[in-house]
Formats: C-alpha cells, sequence, structure tokens
C-alpha cells in the first residue's frame, strides 16, 4: 500500500498478517529506478510485528521517513530513517527510535525548518486518552528538546489530530480538544 509520495520517492508497505514493514524507492525521471535503489526499491524497516503509516519530508541531508512501529509488540512508538538520494541509509539499520515511550505514539505531523526537524503527535503515554506533544531534532535524530517531547496539550479527556505551521521562527499549533461536554 503506497503510503507517501515525496517528489521522486514513493513510499509504501506491505500489508502480510501481523508484519508490516515499510519500503522505499526513487525514481530516475523515465520511472526507473536510481543507481542504487534497485528494481523493488529498498526495505527501510523489517523488523518484527508492523511497522505502518509512514511519510516523507525532505531535508538537507536527504529524505526523512518516519513510521508508527510495533516492533516491541505492545505498543506504538516513532522510529524514522534518514535517506540520501543514492540510497544510503544515514540512520541506525531499520531506523532510529525518535518517540519511544510507554503506550501509543502515533498520527505524526512532521515540517523542516531551519535545519531542524520538527514533529507533532498523540500521545497515550498517560494511559488513559491522546494528548498532544511535540519535538525538535537535529538531522541525526538527537532530541533538541526534553527528552521524549514537550506536552502541548496535556489535560484530561482527548486531544487528537494535531498540526503545526511555523512563521517568523513562532510555531503555532492546533488540535481537536474533546471536552466532557462533548
Amino acid at each position: 500500500v503506497l503510503t507517501d509520495i515525496v517528489g521522486r520517492y514513493f513510499i509504501w508497505q506491505n500489508e502480510e498478517f501481523l508484519n508490516y514493514n515499510i519500503y522505499a524507492n526513487y525514481l530516475n525521471e523515465d520511472g526507473s529506478p536510481a543507481a542504487g535503489w534497485g528494481e523493488n526499491g529498498l526495505v527501510i524497516c523489517d523488523e518484527a510485528f508492523n511497522q505502518k503509516n509512514a511519510q516523507g519530508l525532505m531535508t538537507d541531508q536527504g529524505l526523512l521517513i518516519v513510521w508508527e512501529d510495533l516492533r516491541n509488540g505492545v505498543d506504538a512508538d516513532i522510529f524514522g530513517q534518514m535517506i540520501t538520494e543514492s540510497g544510503e541509509m544515514l540512520w541506525d539499520t531499520n531506523g532510529t527510535a525518535l518517540v519511544s515511550d510507554i503506550e501509543d505514539q502515533t498520527n505524526v505531523v512532521m515540517k523542516y525548518y531551519d535545519g531542524n526537524i520538527f514533529m507533532i503527535w498523540e500521545d497515550l503515554r498517560n494511559g488513559d486518552d491522546f494528548d498532544i506533544y511535540m519535538q525538535r531534532y537535529d538531522l541525526d535524530g538527537n532530541e533538541l528538546w526534553a527528552q521524549g517531547g514537550v506536552g502541548v496539550a496535556v489535560k484530561p479527556n482527548e486531544q487528537a489530530n494535531p498540526d503545526f505551521t511555523i512563521t517568523n521562527d513562532k510555531i503555532i499549533v492546533f488540535w481537536d480538544d474533546v471536552d466532557e461536554g462533548g
């Protein structure tokens, strides 16, 4: 299943029962795979259990692919891989953990701004309902803010569908907020 297209990069997941994996390919203008990529693309992550909902983001270093990862068999974490145009993977084999906390971290939105990667996501680390967290990373996948992210909307009930924009070095964040009144 195709999950994202970024320029001439194509990102997809296979859907073998309980073992989804992430793949990518970079195509020449004539539609053939670029040198270093192979006819069937590259395996980005083939860890046990499901890796899904991959998306890409162009950076100065290459294509960042981020996905929801259930390799621990218990909950969803967020992993990523940086890939050069020549198909070289710059981060750990099968990806680097970007957000790995208890319970689920899902529904990632990311942007590249001023040499940094910014991500926002839904986070169930409180065990009851989703909150919104955000993090800033360097191009090596290192956290630049508080470990585990900064709580943007951490309060009772559900906070969902986060997004953000960056304008004049200011980050504007928005999300759906479900309060007790409905």
